[in-house]
């Protein structure tokens, strides 16, 4: 059970570490729009000393010279195989981007299709939307009271009616 404790206050240390690592490497090189190693290398200086930031200043100074270090390791290893397969992130991300918009709408005209090749909608739902539409609302549903057939209800509460009844009596 304490391997349990320590293993999650290790992994959302290593969780908080890695997101502000690669949060910090992202918005950097979007921002400018190109990437290069001082992306990294200032992304893994201040990463690391936001990590030793509860040992003080000299922890923070450490943390930030090897998180620097490691940062310069991971961009120029990261540049390096870019530039061997002939890539750029911008490239990267426009084909991720692309991607990700093409999946989206394959989706959506799968579940088109899917509505079309359906049943024939029944004539009690094709009714339905016809009087209400595609959206239920309060407002719909405030601007009809012509069609609602029940009565207004009398705004007294049950007891004060009693009340008022036992009164009129005596």
């Amino acid at each position: 059970m304490s391997f349990a404790r320590g293993g999650l206050k290790w992994g959302w240390r290593v969780a908080l570490f890695t997101t502000s690592y690669y949060g910090m490497v992202t918005l950097v090189s979007v921002y400018r729009e190109k990437s290069s190693i001082y992306e990294y290398l200032a992304a893994g200086t201040i990463s690391g000393a936001l990590y030793k930031l509860n040992m003080g200043l000299r922890g923070m100074a450490a943390g930030g010279i090897i998180g620097g270090f490691l940062g310069g390791l991971a961009g120029g290893a990261s540049l390096l195989i870019m530039s061997l397969s002939g890539t750029t992130m911008q490239e990267v991300r426009y084909w991720q981007y692309k991607w990700r918009t093409d999946r989206d709408q394959a989706i959506a005209e799968t579940y088109k299709l899917a509505e079309e090749e359906d049943e024939p909608t029944p004539e009690l739902m094709k009714a339905h939307d016809a009087k209400v539409g595609e959206k239920i609302t309060l407002e719909t549903i405030k601007l009809e009271p012509e069609q609602n057939e029940t009565k207004p209800q009398d705004p007294k509460p049950v007891h004060t009616k009693v009340a008022e009844q036992i009164t009129a009596k005596k």
